[in-house]
Protein backbone atom coordinates (compact mmCIF):
# COMPACT_ATOMS: atom_id res chain seq x y z
CA UNK A 1 0.00 0.00 0.00
CA UNK A 2 1.50 3.44 -1.06
CA UNK A 3 0.29 6.21 1.28
CA UNK A 4 0.88 9.49 -0.44
CA UNK A 5 -0.01 11.55 2.26
CA UNK A 6 -0.64 10.72 6.01
CA UNK A 7 -0.66 13.30 8.61
CA UNK A 8 -1.11 12.77 12.57
CA UNK A 9 -2.16 15.94 14.29
CA UNK A 10 -0.06 16.81 17.72
CA UNK A 11 -2.94 18.83 19.10
CA UNK A 12 -6.56 18.41 20.03
CA UNK A 13 -9.04 21.54 19.73
CA UNK A 14 -11.38 20.53 21.90
CA UNK A 15 -13.22 16.95 23.13
CA UNK A 16 -16.25 17.49 21.32
CA UNK A 17 -14.69 16.47 18.08
CA UNK A 18 -10.74 16.35 17.04
CA UNK A 19 -8.91 14.29 14.01
CA UNK A 20 -6.73 11.81 15.02
CA UNK A 21 -5.31 11.61 11.01
CA UNK A 22 -6.02 11.65 7.63
CA UNK A 23 -4.62 11.59 4.24
CA UNK A 24 -4.70 9.54 0.92
CA UNK A 25 -3.91 6.26 0.12
CA UNK A 26 -2.97 4.78 -3.74
CA UNK A 27 -3.44 1.42 -3.32
CA UNK A 28 -0.98 -1.42 -4.82
CA UNK A 29 -3.58 -4.61 -6.93
CA UNK A 30 -5.23 -6.40 -4.03
CA UNK A 31 -3.57 -4.04 -1.43
CA UNK A 32 -5.41 -4.96 1.65
CA UNK A 33 -5.66 -4.04 5.30
CA UNK A 34 -7.32 -5.89 8.29
CA UNK A 35 -9.18 -7.43 9.48
CA UNK A 36 -8.96 -4.82 12.25
CA UNK A 37 -10.51 -2.95 14.82
CA UNK A 38 -9.74 0.57 15.62
CA UNK A 39 -10.70 2.58 18.76
CA UNK A 40 -11.88 6.35 16.41
CA UNK A 41 -14.20 6.37 13.65
CA UNK A 42 -12.56 6.46 9.83
CA UNK A 43 -14.56 7.55 6.67
CA UNK A 44 -12.62 6.81 3.46
CA UNK A 45 -14.03 9.03 -0.12
CA UNK A 46 -13.08 7.07 -3.35
CA UNK A 47 -11.23 9.24 -5.90
CA UNK A 48 -10.59 6.26 -8.70
CA UNK A 49 -10.87 2.87 -9.05
CA UNK A 50 -12.66 -0.18 -7.14
CA UNK A 51 -12.34 -1.99 -4.02
CA UNK A 52 -14.36 -4.16 -1.54
CA UNK A 53 -15.10 -3.19 1.84
CA UNK A 54 -16.04 -5.87 4.25
CA UNK A 55 -17.94 -5.64 7.61
CA UNK A 56 -20.44 -6.79 10.25
CA UNK A 57 -20.75 -9.93 7.29
CA UNK A 58 -21.62 -7.36 4.64
CA UNK A 59 -19.75 -7.07 1.50
CA UNK A 60 -19.30 -3.98 -0.23
CA UNK A 61 -18.41 -3.61 -3.82
CA UNK A 62 -17.09 0.24 -4.39
CA UNK A 63 -15.74 2.62 -6.48
CA UNK A 64 -15.11 6.15 -7.32
CA UNK A 65 -16.98 8.66 -5.68
CA UNK A 66 -18.19 6.78 -2.81
CA UNK A 67 -17.44 6.95 1.00
CA UNK A 68 -17.69 4.19 3.66
CA UNK A 69 -17.48 4.68 7.51
CA UNK A 70 -15.32 2.65 9.91
CA UNK A 71 -17.17 2.57 13.55
CA UNK A 72 -14.85 2.09 17.24
CA UNK A 73 -14.43 -1.45 17.85
CA UNK A 74 -15.85 -2.94 14.51
CA UNK A 75 -13.74 -5.53 12.76
CA UNK A 76 -13.42 -4.68 9.11
CA UNK A 77 -11.81 -5.22 6.11
CA UNK A 78 -11.29 -4.25 2.64
CA UNK A 79 -9.09 -4.90 -0.49
CA UNK A 80 -8.57 -2.73 -3.86
CA UNK A 81 -9.62 -4.43 -7.07
CA UNK A 82 -7.00 -6.31 -8.51
CA UNK A 83 -7.49 -4.62 -12.10
CA UNK A 84 -8.16 -1.01 -11.25
CA UNK A 85 -7.07 -0.60 -7.88
CA UNK A 86 -8.65 2.19 -5.67
CA UNK A 87 -7.01 5.40 -4.89
CA UNK A 88 -8.83 7.18 -1.76
CA UNK A 89 -8.67 10.15 0.78
CA UNK A 90 -9.90 9.56 4.50
CA UNK A 91 -10.22 11.20 7.64
CA UNK A 92 -9.48 9.66 11.22
CA UNK A 93 -11.92 11.35 14.01
CA UNK A 94 -13.43 10.88 17.20
CA UNK A 95 -14.92 12.72 20.47
CA UNK A 96 -18.15 13.57 22.27
CA UNK A 97 -20.16 14.39 19.06
CA UNK A 98 -18.70 11.92 16.51
CA UNK A 99 -21.15 9.22 17.28
CA UNK A 100 -24.37 12.24 16.67
CA UNK A 101 -22.53 13.12 13.36
CA UNK A 102 -22.19 9.31 11.89
CA UNK A 103 -25.50 8.89 13.42
CA UNK A 104 -27.04 11.82 11.22
CA UNK A 105 -25.68 10.55 8.07
CA UNK A 106 -28.47 7.74 5.97
CA UNK A 107 -25.62 5.07 5.64
CA UNK A 108 -26.69 2.53 2.69
CA UNK A 109 -27.08 -0.55 5.05
CA UNK A 110 -25.29 1.15 7.65
CA UNK A 111 -21.84 1.56 6.35
CA UNK A 112 -22.05 3.35 2.89
CA UNK A 113 -22.72 6.80 0.72
CA UNK A 114 -23.40 7.44 -2.72
CA UNK A 115 -23.67 10.96 -2.47
CA UNK A 116 -25.35 13.01 -5.60
CA UNK A 117 -22.86 15.98 -4.09
CA UNK A 118 -20.21 14.28 -4.81
CA UNK A 119 -17.89 17.43 -6.04
CA UNK A 120 -18.33 19.37 -2.55
CA UNK A 121 -17.23 16.21 -0.84
CA UNK A 122 -13.95 15.34 -2.95
CA UNK A 123 -13.34 19.01 -2.77
CA UNK A 124 -13.65 19.69 0.93
CA UNK A 125 -11.93 16.28 1.58
CA UNK A 126 -8.88 17.27 -1.00
CA UNK A 127 -9.25 20.94 0.97
CA UNK A 128 -8.38 19.14 4.47
CA UNK A 129 -6.06 16.50 2.92
CA UNK A 130 -3.65 19.75 2.07
CA UNK A 131 -3.41 21.35 5.26
CA UNK A 132 0.19 20.24 6.18
CA UNK A 133 1.87 18.67 9.23
CA UNK A 134 3.81 22.20 9.80
CA UNK A 135 0.07 24.47 9.45
CA UNK A 136 -0.78 22.54 12.65
CA UNK A 137 1.58 22.95 14.89
CA UNK A 138 2.16 26.77 14.37
CA UNK A 139 -0.46 28.66 16.26
CA UNK A 140 -3.17 26.50 15.80
CA UNK A 141 -5.11 27.62 12.77
CA UNK A 142 -4.36 24.50 11.41
CA UNK A 143 -6.28 22.73 13.54
CA UNK A 144 -9.26 24.40 13.66
CA UNK A 145 -8.95 24.37 9.86
CA UNK A 146 -9.22 21.09 10.06
CA UNK A 147 -12.07 20.61 12.19
CA UNK A 148 -14.29 23.40 10.30
CA UNK A 149 -13.48 20.80 6.74
CA UNK A 150 -14.45 17.82 9.29
CA UNK A 151 -17.78 19.85 10.31
CA UNK A 152 -18.77 20.79 6.25
CA UNK A 153 -17.78 17.32 4.97
CA UNK A 154 -20.45 16.01 6.96
CA UNK A 155 -23.03 18.94 6.66
CA UNK A 156 -22.64 17.98 2.81
CA UNK A 157 -22.74 13.84 4.19
CA UNK A 158 -26.21 14.99 5.92
CA UNK A 159 -27.82 16.62 3.43
CA UNK A 160 -27.50 13.99 0.70
CA UNK A 161 -30.49 12.21 2.72
CA UNK A 162 -31.64 11.05 -1.15
CA UNK A 163 -29.74 7.68 -1.10
CA UNK A 164 -30.74 6.07 2.14
CA UNK A 165 -31.94 2.97 2.39
CA UNK A 166 -35.53 3.35 4.10
CA UNK A 167 -35.91 6.73 1.97
CA UNK A 168 -39.58 6.03 0.98
CA UNK A 169 -42.08 7.24 4.06
CA UNK A 170 -43.88 3.97 4.14
CA UNK A 171 -41.45 1.93 4.14
CA UNK A 172 -39.10 4.23 7.26
CA UNK A 173 -42.98 3.92 9.10
CA UNK A 174 -42.90 0.23 8.84
CA UNK A 175 -39.16 -0.50 10.08
CA UNK A 176 -40.41 1.82 12.68
CA UNK A 177 -43.33 -0.24 13.53
CA UNK A 178 -41.55 -3.17 13.58
CA UNK A 179 -38.89 -2.27 15.54
CA UNK A 180 -41.69 -0.97 17.97
CA UNK A 181 -43.05 -4.35 17.86
CA UNK A 182 -40.24 -6.20 18.84
CA UNK A 183 -39.57 -3.92 21.54
CA UNK A 184 -43.24 -4.22 23.02
CA UNK A 185 -42.88 -7.94 22.77
CA UNK A 186 -39.08 -8.16 24.57
CA UNK A 187 -38.88 -4.82 26.71
CA UNK A 188 -39.16 -6.78 29.79
CA UNK A 189 -35.97 -9.16 29.25
CA UNK A 190 -32.25 -8.01 29.05
CA UNK A 191 -32.93 -6.33 25.83
CA UNK A 192 -30.30 -4.09 23.96
CA UNK A 193 -30.39 -1.38 20.83
CA UNK A 194 -28.28 -4.05 18.91
CA UNK A 195 -30.97 -6.60 19.88
CA UNK A 196 -34.30 -4.16 17.68
CA UNK A 197 -31.64 -3.34 15.14
CA UNK A 198 -30.62 -6.77 13.59
CA UNK A 199 -34.28 -7.97 14.21
CA UNK A 200 -35.49 -5.11 10.93
CA UNK A 201 -31.76 -5.19 9.65
CA UNK A 202 -30.51 -1.83 9.53
CA UNK A 203 -27.82 -0.83 11.19
CA UNK A 204 -27.96 0.51 15.03
CA UNK A 205 -26.84 4.52 14.01
CA UNK A 206 -29.52 4.29 11.42
CA UNK A 207 -32.02 3.12 13.58
CA UNK A 208 -31.29 5.28 16.29
CA UNK A 209 -31.45 8.38 13.27
CA UNK A 210 -35.04 7.11 12.70
CA UNK A 211 -36.44 7.30 15.95
CA UNK A 212 -34.56 10.42 16.82
CA UNK A 213 -36.66 11.92 13.77
CA UNK A 214 -40.06 10.06 13.87
CA UNK A 215 -40.66 10.09 17.69
CA UNK A 216 -37.64 12.73 18.87
CA UNK A 217 -36.38 9.81 21.48
CA UNK A 218 -33.30 7.36 21.08
CA UNK A 219 -34.09 3.94 20.91
CA UNK A 220 -32.79 3.29 24.41
CA UNK A 221 -34.92 6.16 25.27
CA UNK A 222 -38.40 4.36 24.01
CA UNK A 223 -37.06 1.03 26.05
CA UNK A 224 -37.06 2.56 29.05
CA UNK A 225 -39.81 5.08 28.23
CA UNK A 226 -42.37 2.02 27.64
CA UNK A 227 -40.55 -0.07 30.68
CA UNK A 228 -41.56 3.04 33.32
CA UNK A 229 -45.16 3.16 31.77
CA UNK A 230 -45.56 -0.68 32.36
CA UNK A 231 -43.69 -0.15 35.92
CA UNK A 232 -46.61 2.33 36.73
CA UNK A 233 -49.11 0.11 35.57
CA UNK A 234 -48.08 -2.37 37.31
CA UNK A 235 -47.53 -0.60 40.84
CA UNK A 236 -51.27 1.12 39.93
CA UNK A 237 -53.10 -2.04 39.67
CA UNK A 238 -51.24 -4.85 41.50
CA UNK A 239 -50.11 -5.42 44.84
CA UNK A 240 -46.79 -6.92 43.90
CA UNK A 241 -43.73 -6.12 45.51
CA UNK A 242 -41.91 -3.19 43.99
CA UNK A 243 -38.51 -5.22 43.48
CA UNK A 244 -40.96 -7.84 41.60
CA UNK A 245 -42.10 -5.00 39.55
CA UNK A 246 -38.67 -4.15 38.34
CA UNK A 247 -38.50 -7.77 37.30
CA UNK A 248 -41.36 -8.24 35.39
CA UNK A 249 -40.18 -4.58 33.76
CA UNK A 250 -36.72 -5.86 32.59
CA UNK A 251 -35.03 -3.98 35.47
CA UNK A 252 -33.67 -6.55 38.11
CA UNK A 253 -31.06 -4.31 39.38
CA UNK A 254 -33.61 -2.70 42.29
CA UNK A 255 -31.75 0.23 43.02
CA UNK A 256 -30.94 0.94 39.84
CA UNK A 257 -35.07 0.92 38.93
CA UNK A 258 -35.89 3.36 42.03
CA UNK A 259 -33.29 6.03 41.08
CA UNK A 260 -35.00 5.45 37.34
CA UNK A 261 -38.21 6.33 38.67
CA UNK A 262 -37.70 8.41 40.37
CA UNK A 263 -36.48 10.51 38.00
CA UNK A 264 -39.17 9.22 35.18
CA UNK A 265 -42.19 10.41 37.87
CA UNK A 266 -40.33 12.12 40.29
CA UNK A 267 -41.40 10.36 43.10
CA UNK A 268 -40.21 6.94 44.22
CA UNK A 269 -42.47 4.05 43.51
CA UNK A 270 -43.66 3.29 46.70
CA UNK A 271 -44.85 6.92 47.40
CA UNK A 272 -46.09 6.78 43.47
CA UNK A 273 -48.45 3.73 44.55
CA UNK A 274 -49.48 5.43 47.44
CA UNK A 275 -50.38 8.10 45.81
CA UNK A 276 -52.67 6.14 43.46
CA UNK A 277 -54.07 4.37 45.75
CA UNK A 278 -54.78 7.27 47.22
CA UNK A 279 -57.19 8.81 44.89
CA UNK A 280 -54.77 10.36 42.44
CA UNK A 281 -55.34 9.20 39.10
CA UNK A 282 -52.10 7.95 36.64
CA UNK A 283 -51.74 10.50 34.01
CA UNK A 284 -47.86 9.77 33.33
CA UNK A 285 -46.84 12.99 35.54
CA UNK A 286 -43.50 13.32 34.35
CA UNK A 287 -42.51 12.46 30.82
CA UNK A 288 -44.56 10.06 28.01
CA UNK A 289 -43.74 7.61 24.91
Amino acid sequence: MKYAKLVFPKNKVNNELYVCHYGSHQVNACGEFGPAKRGYYLFHFIKSGKGVYYVDGKSFELSKNQGFIIRPNEETYYRADERTPWEYEFVAFNGILAEELVGSVAWEDGYVVTPENYARIRRIMNSMVKIKDDELNKSGGGNYQLIGELYLLFAELIKNGGCAVYAEENERKAVLNKAIDYIKEHYFEELEVENVAKYVNMHRSNLFRLFKEELNVSVWQYVQNLRMDMAANLLCNTDLPVYEVANRVGMPDYPHFCRQFKSFFLETPKNFRKNFTGGQSYDKKAKTL
